[in-house]
């Protein structure tokens, strides 16, 4: 069997590398799949070959790691010095700049899923560092922490992942949005009420959608999943907030909704959200989007 022409200065085998780098070619497969270090291209043979951008790269992911930074932090580091100093429009090979970054959440979600599926902490939390470095928290969300929880639904769904899968998922990505939501009380803008009616068991997109409100400055009051509508409708009736906001993933939950409409008027305004809602006289519709949907309601304020 023939090898590809590897004489070029500019590519080279995964061995070739880890010799130019001093790095072990399973720690380089390892930066490749799990922070995206990497970004080999293949021959018509299907080999990987590697460029003398990728060199750069792991030297400085090696010199950061030899200063005691973590593989995560240090890789989150590398891939934005990379973005900041490219000459504007452009990556290391030639590529836009906007097709370099949006092949890194792809990479990250994909990490996350078999970090997942080994049920390992370290890693699923290293991806979601990198994601979190890399992005603002609105593009984290929306690129990475929303198609990770889709993600792992489908697997759930198809058999490919379990019920513990998906909570233990859940559970890391809740984490990293709960910690966006010390300020909901500190807002200055217009008090939002959110909740997910009674029968609505999830409320992630709920709470996403809440912390990008609550960054926009908006004051934020979350009741979380399965809320009967009695406490929505108490609550809203104490706090009479500028808006009320329900959301679910099915119609059932929200079908209740026309006869607690006068219980909610309260609210200067009432709108619903996720793919569970649909159009009714006197409610508003948000895009199934939560970046969008607090987008558009904050600019609505």
């Amino acid at each position: 069997m023939s090898s590809p022409d590897t004489t070029s200065d500019d590519l080279c085998r995964i061995g070739d590398l880890a010799e130019r780098t001093g790095v072990s070619t399973h720690t380089l497969r390892a930066w490749e799949k799990r922070f995206g270090l990497l970004r080999p291209v293949r021959t018509s043979g299907g080999y990987r070959l590697y460029s003398r951008a990728d060199a750069a790269r792991v030297a400085k992911m090696q010199a950061l790691r030899d200063q005691g930074v973590s593989a995560a932090r240090a890789a989150a580091t590398v891939l934005r010095e990379e973005r900041t100093t490219a000459p504007e429009g452009t990556t290391s090979r030639g590529a836009t700049a906007e097709d370099s970054h949006t092949d890194l959440p792809e990479v990250l979600i994909e990490s996350f899923v078999q970090h997942t599926l080994d049920f390992d902490d370290a890693g699923a939390h290293a991806v979601l560092d990198i994601a979190m470095s890399s992005f603002s928290v609105e593009d984290a969300i929306e690129l990475v922490f929303l198609p990770i929880l889709s993600r792992i639904g489908d697997g759930w769904a198809t058999g490919d992942l379990t019920v513990a899968h998906e909570h233990f998922a859940s559970l890391l990505v809740r984490a990293r949005l709960m910690a966006h939501t010390l300020s909901w009380a500190s807002g200055t803008g217009p008090l939002a009420v959110l909740a997910c009616p009674a029968g609505e068991r999830h409320d992630l997109g709920l709470v996403a959608f809440g912390v990008i409100l609550g960054r926009a400055g908006w004051q934020v009051r979350c009741l979380g999943a399965d809320t009967p509508w009695e406490s929505i409708a108490a609550t809203v009736e104490a706090l009479e907030p500028q808006v009320v906001v329900l959301a679910a993933v099915t119609p059932e939950p929200l079908a209740p909704l026309p006869e607690w409409l006068p219980r909610l008027s309260a609210a200067g305004r009432i709108v619903v959200g996720g793919a569970g809602a649909s159009h009714l006289d006197g409610v508003e519709m948000l895009s199934q989007s939560p970046t969008v949907g607090a987008a558009q309601l904050a600019a609505h304020r």
